[in-house]
């Protein structure tokens, strides 16, 4: 070969593979960039849906919590001819309506699935429907006032979907329109409101409108501080006569509390806040109104509760429980404190963070002894005084014994024969042998009351009640049907 053919080959060649190369990196640019999602929004006959919003999805897998969840890629609204593009990265992807917050949408559709990889175009299909509509009525507990501005937050109730949610107008009502399915209410999020209520569950059919009410409860907010004005962290508040819900401070002292104000209604009921701080015996009570809202709490100090339980010939009794109520007017006592005080070996118990300020009574039991109420010496010529000295428990050594029969003096079989009065245990219960006969054990020197309740057979219903002394025996308790049949 010619010296000048070697040169002309040579050029070929590289000619090549530069065209070769240029191919190749066309070809990886194109299949490493962003994928294009094309698609239309259209009704059930198949016209085409301008103004629709769509949202892109993408699936993701959270390890620490071994769920997958939606993210939010996108949103766009279909164009006249009820088109619509998104670009994305490659991976598991989920097309769906949005959902307005503020009103209900007017079209639902079923999401669609894809999976693509870099650089693919992606055609897609979104076939909207009129499903059906759901309005979520809000109002507060007493009154039945709108509560609007709330957020409430709706999930299918099978498979994987992003949570939805709305706000409630100013009718206090919050509608979005919804596929058929079951659905149910994940929270409901309003400042100064919460929703205790329990997990709402719906079903939606096609073209209906389903209608719910659900009840907010008020909260009260404030900050707890200290004698010296100092904000009290991990204080814990609660509101008597208005449920069961309390709240602990957080470290600026600031606490929310739900408030139950369905009973304000009853004749003369007052309200109390109560905040306790038991590690450095601080507490207050304050009589609130049904307009509150926000509380400025200052705890005072006050001295430990303190006192001896003993028997009859002064010996102190270990493992005996006290605790302490407040009495709130025309609503009873209500337990400061969910744990109860246990005596020490000599009969000693101490109860920290006792309110100076309001009455409380102190109960105290042991077991094999009787019980007693102990009003709390709040106030002295010297000051605070909380000490209520030795307590004597009676000695629970005594039986009743006797029959529980019918009105045609017929014996009742395995009735309770329950126990109860002043200075007595507090928990005194028998039952009733085949021939009707009870032995109540573990009895007080006193006046005892007596009641029967029996359900000898599904449609009859046997009650009765006697008084009689500690140690009687031969007692008849007489049994008559109340069941109205």
């Amino acid at each position: 070969m010619r010296p000048g053919n070697k040169g002309w080959i040579a050029s070929l060649v590289c000619v090549l593979l530069v065209l070769g190369a240029t191919e190749r990196g066309w070809a990886q640019a194109r299949w490493s960039g962003p994928a294009i999602v094309r698609g239309r929004v259209v009704d059930a006959a198949g016209a085409a849906l301008e103004g629709v919003r769509v949202r892109l999805y993408r699936g993701t897998y959270d390890d620490s919590i071994y769920s997958s969840t939606l993210v939010l890629i996108g949103e766009t609204a279909a164009r006249t001819d009820g088109s619509f593009s998104f670009s994305a990265p490659a991976g598991q992807y989920t097309l769906q309506l949005a959902t307005p917050r503020d009103q209900a949408a007017r079209w639902v559709a079923e999401p669609v699935s894809l999976q693509f990889g870099p650089g693919q175009d992606v055609e897609a299909r979104i076939e909207a429907r009129s499903g059906g509509l759901c309005e979520i009525a809000l109002a507060e507990d007493a009154g039945n006032r709108p509560v609007a501005q709330a957020r409430v937050s709706i999930r299918e109730r099978a498979g994987l979907s992003n949570v939805m949610t709305v706000i409630s107008d100013a009718g206090g009502v919050a509608r979005i329109r919804l596929l058929p399915g079951e659905y149910e209410i994940e929270s409901v999020l309003c400042e100064g409101y919460a929703y205790g209520g329990p997990s709402q569950a719906i079903t939606i059919e096609e073209g209906e409108t389903r209608r719910i009410a659900l009840i907010l409860t008020p909260t009260v907010r404030g900050v707890v501080r200290d004698p010296q004005g100092r904000p009290v962290a991990d204080a814990r508040v609660r509101i008597v006569g208005a449920g069961r819900e309390e709240a602990t401070s957080d470290q600026q002292g600031r606490f929310e509390i739900s408030w139950d104000r369905r009973y304000q209604f009853r004749n003369a009921l007052s309200f109390f806040l109560v905040a306790q701080y038991e590690p450095r015996n601080l507490a207050t009570t304050m009589a609130i109104g049904r307009n509150t809202t926000w509380l400025d709490v200052k705890l005072q100090a006050c001295p430990p509760l303190a006192g001896r339980l003993t028997d009859p010939s002064g010996q102190g009794i270990a493992g005996a429980g006290a605790y302490v109520t407040l009495r709130v007017p025309n609503w009873g006592d209500t337990p400061l404190s969910e744990e109860i005080a246990v005596t020490g070996a000599d009969g000693r118990f101490w109860i920290r963070a006792v309110p100076p300020v309001s009455q409380c009574t102190l109960h105290s039991n042991a077991q094999a002894y009787g019980s007693k109420d102990t009003d709390v010496p709040v106030k002295t010529a010297g000051g605070l005084s909380f000490d209520v000295g030795t307590l004597t428990l009676p000695p629970a050594n005594l039986y009743v014994t006797g029959w529980v029969l019918d009105v045609s003096g017929n014996p009742v079989a395995y009735a309770t024969v329950y126990g109860w009065g002043e200075g007595q245990p507090l928990k005194l219960s028998a039952q009733t042998d085949a021939q009707g006969r009870f032995t109540l054990a573990r009895v007080c020197p006193g006046r005892v009351n007596l009641r029967v309740d029996a359900s000898p057979g599904s449609e009859r219903r046997l009650q009765g009640q006697v008084l009689a002394d500690a140690g009687a025996t031969g007692v008849v308790i007489i049994s008559r049907d109340v069941s109205g049949g």
